[in-house]
């Protein structure tokens, strides 16, 4: 019906347009087809076909039930699965990449939902909040570089999650926004695990919902926030380390027990097309 209303609203314009040369029609014809191609290489989206759920998986971020069906991305970065079934979209996310874990732990995850199956940022569900939010309880920069601290201000963190809605931030206590479920933890080796339900359709009007039925393609996204340590380094009178400065543990790699972690963020802005399950 929509795609009506505009072929209706613009016919008297295109009436008024004489027809062009065949040989102008057949350039500006090749530009168009150009282009799309164009587009379509330079798509960041994955395509995902959504794994039909014979139950409805716990919401727990134990991710043993999801063992074979977590696809990895981002060069192995990040590993997501995604399920439905006739009432809710389930989600779940695994990383050993111990910079990113420490990226979420700080600034935490947002899982991104767009009905229309693009990239579109007004819903998004940012669970864990991380330390460094606003909805977290503040503990400055020192709990970024203390493992201590981070874990005690991530587990504090979890108490609360924010929703993105049209660009502004809504918060509630974890666990009570309608419509939605998740959990996530950090093991003792630092592995991030994390699950997530939202309803296919809302039951009443307060709650939230994909707006997606199965058989539909809807757009997830997962991301980090960008980095703001710098600016909240400057606003705390400290001094911003040299880039690259990395402190490493004794495998040589970057460690994320390892106090004084710098050098460039692991941001994540991961996309997929998900086709739900029938």
């Amino acid at each position: 019906m929509a795609l009506m209303h505009r072929s209706y609203r613009f016919a008297p314009f295109l009436a008024t347009l004489k027809p062009a040369p065949n040989h102008l029609r057949t350039t500006v014809l090749c530009l168009f087809v150009g282009a799309a191609l164009l587009l379509a290489g330079c798509s960041s989206m994955e395509s995902v076909q959504s794994e039909r759920a014979e139950e409805p998986p716990q919401i727990d971020a134990d991710l043993e039930s999801w063992a074979g069906s977590l696809q990895s991305f981002e060069d192995g970065q990040v590993s997501v699965g995604v399920r439905n079934d006739d009432n809710a979209l389930y989600v779940s996310v695994e990383t050993t990449d111990r910079v990113l874990v420490r990226e979420i732990m700080s600034r935490g995850l947002t899982v991104w939902i767009d009905r229309e199956g693009s990239t579109s940022e007004d819903f998004g569900i940012h669970y864990p909040p991380g330390v460094l939010t606003e909805a977290a309880p503040q503990q400055g920069v020192q709990a970024v570089d203390d493992l201590e601290l981070l874990r005690e201000g991530f587990e504090q963190s979890l108490g609360e999650m924010e929703l993105r809605v049209d660009g502004e931030p809504i918060r509630y206590v974890a666990g009570t926004a309608p419509g939605i479920a998740a959990e996530v933890q950090v093991d003792e080796v630092g592995t991030f695990t994390y699950e997530l339900q939202l309803d296919l359709e809302a039951e009443e009007a307060s709650a939230y919902a994909v707006g997606v039925g199965p058989g539909g393609v809807v757009g997830v996204g997962l991301s980090t926030p960008e980095p703001e340590l710098a600016a909240r380094r400057e606003q705390e009178g400290q001094q911003e380390p040299p880039p690259g400065d990395v402190r490493r543990n004794d495998a040589g790699g970057r460690g994320m027990g390892e106090p004084g972690v710098r050098g460039p963020s692991a941001v994540l802005n991961l996309w997929m097309e998900v086709t739900l399950a029938e």
